[in-house]
């Protein structure tokens, strides 16, 4: 009888320069190396997969946390944010309406101050509201 799940071929192994050899023959693996029995296992779908997302988690807690994005922004990525041109950067900077941050030549504007600018947090809506219409011109408007 002969059970579905076990392999009859012993698994092979490319190594550098030998071309394909079988892991389970003695000596197979390098030459002077202690032979060890093959192993194998068959494992559920699912404990494949937990096993995958946990050494995917692992991998990203060791890896350098450089997706931040930067705390401000050039006067060219602040005018993509506000989908204006540079120009409209430079009057919120000149009216005092925005902070500039030197760094050498280069203009940096905080990207909290920016967002703060534009959901009218700063303290100043980026529109001020119409006044309401007086009544003289109503009544103008709709009489003819």
């Amino acid at each position: 009888m002969s059970d579905p799940d076990l392999v009859t071929e012993s698994p092979r192994v490319r190594h550098a320069g030998d071309g394909w050899e079988s892991q389970s023959r003695p000596g197979a693996s390098r030459p002077g190396a202690p032979s060890l029995p093959a192993l194998l296992l068959a494992l559920p779908e699912e404990t494949v997969q937990a096993i995958v997302e946990r050494a995917a988690l692992l991998v990203l807690e060791r890896l350098p946390d450089t997706h931040l994005p930067s705390p401000y922004l050039t006067v060219r990525e602040a005018a993509e944010y506000l989908r204006s041109k540079p120009q409209r950067v430079h009057d919120l900077l000149s009216a005092r309406r925005l902070t500039r941050f030197k760094e050498g030549s280069r203009t940096l504007v905080s990207r909290v101050e920016l967002e703060a600018h534009v959901t009218g947090e700063a303290g100043r809506p980026v529109a001020p509201a119409l006044p309401p219409p007086s009544e003289t011109r109503i009544r103008k408007g709709s009489a003819p």
